[in-house]
């Protein structure tokens, strides 16, 4: 979900910057992520997840703009990480690696959010 708008964002890896149909695919895939039946897999969120930290963590001068930068991008960011946090607690559906990696990212996301704010 998030390897193509993550990176095609001002300041990000690669890809074109979007513009005005930007927002409208933050919109479809928050709506992918937010839809209970069928729910994305766990692991394609512990994925997005990852997807983000790595971006971040390439891009630490552009963190701030990367998840403040559009309404639809926090918010797609926010469902990721409410949804996943849900999805990967459930020992039913994911694997201990699964479970424990998404515990690992989101404390790594946390404490890149944290340290975006005091820039």
């Amino acid at each position: 979900i998030l390897s193509w708008p993550l990176p095609s964002l001002p300041g990000g890896s690669s890809g074109p910057i979007v513009g005005e149909g930007e927002d409208r695919l933050l919109h479809a895939l928050t709506g992918l992520v937010l839809t209970p039946q069928p729910a994305i897999d766990p692991l394609v969120l512990y994925r997005c997840l990852n997807v983000a930290v790595t971006t971040a963590n390439t891009n630490q001068n552009n963190v701030s703009s990367m998840i403040t930068g559009s309404h639809m991008r926090m918010k797609l960011l926010y469902s990721i990480l409410s949804v996943g946090k849900n999805a990967c607690a459930n020992e039913a559906v994911c694997s201990k690696e699964v479970r424990e990696g998404w515990v690992t990212k989101e404390k790594e996301f946390m404490a890149i959010l944290a340290s975006a704010q005091k820039k």
